[in-house]
């Protein structure tokens, strides 16, 4: 005689606790990202932070621009208190390791208004040649030796001193990619690097201000755009600005990476 289908119960016991791991695999996972994608950033007042993005005609919208559209944003703006600079992701030689680090603008930490672990952090005060480390490389690479302030490390052949380490909650502005350090940007790259810019909306400020205000200004970044390229299409360029109270939206990828040098 054929067995039914539920007539063996070992079989289905086997079945039923697949399924209740599979499912609790999945919702461990899922909760893993929904707490990495939407918590809060451990800095003073998340809820005035925004996110300045770009976005080329036909494609996904990218925080990608370059130093001297960051500089003129900076200081043509009436509805952010500060404006600050972060790089794409980087990666920096270190002896025999390849670290992740990013390439900031001096007034990063202030605006997020963060105290350090040890030591102090990048200030806009700072020359080129100074780096803060994240809570955790220092954990690993250094065990926590505060006697690592003041040292001078060697990254991609550059003598840099570190002058500080960031508190144990901060592991940077973007969701799932926390870098090893973070590095005073210099003279020498703001002219080839990509940087992501996050501002700080003035007391009482609103996002739609900030929105009419910054495709005001986008205007004379699309004229610059367009002197230097053969593309009709870059007089489309937008801007947008949206809540950054969780970080930095996804690594810029696509057709707007091609401009980020102008």
């Amino acid at each position: 005689m054929s067995e039914s289908c539920g007539g063996s119960p070992g079989f289905t016991s086997v079945v039923v606790l697949s399924l209740a791991l599979g499912i609790g695999a999945n919702t461990a996972i899922f909760s893993l990202v929904h707490v990495l994608l939407l918590r809060t950033l451990p800095v003073l007042e998340p809820e005035r932070l925004v996110e300045l993005l770009s976005q080329y005609p036909g494609g996904p919208r990218t925080s990608v621009f370059s130093w001297r559209f960051y500089e003129y944003f900076r200081d043509h703006n009436h509805v952010l208190s500060a404006l600050i600079a972060s790089s794409q992701p980087a990666d920096f030689h270190l002896d025999d390791e390849i670290i992740h680090g990013e390439y900031i603008s001096g007034n990063l930490f202030s605006l997020l208004g963060m105290k350090p672990a040890v030591g102090r952090l990048i200030a806009p005060a700072d020359n080129a040649g100074v780096a803060v480390l994240n809570w955790s490389f220092w954990n690993r690479r250094f065990q926590l030796n505060p006697a690592i302030v003041g040292r001078q490390i060697i990254l991609d052949n550059l003598p840099t001193t570190v002058i500080g380490v960031t508190p144990r909650e901060f592991s940077g502005l973007q969701a799932g990619t926390p870098p090893d350090v973070w590095v005073m940007a210099s003279s020498t790259l703001e002219s080839s690097i990509g940087i992501r810019l996050m501002g700080q909306l003035n007391r009482g400020a609103s996002l739609e201000q900030a929105r009419a205000e910054i495709q005001l200004l986008n205007r004379w970044r699309v004229e610059e755009l367009a002197k230097t390229s053969k593309d009709p299409q870059v007089r489309l360029f937008k801007m947008d600005v949206d809540s950054a109270a969780n970080g930095f939206s996804s690594p810029a990828t696509g057709t707007a990476n091609r401009f980020w040098r102008c």
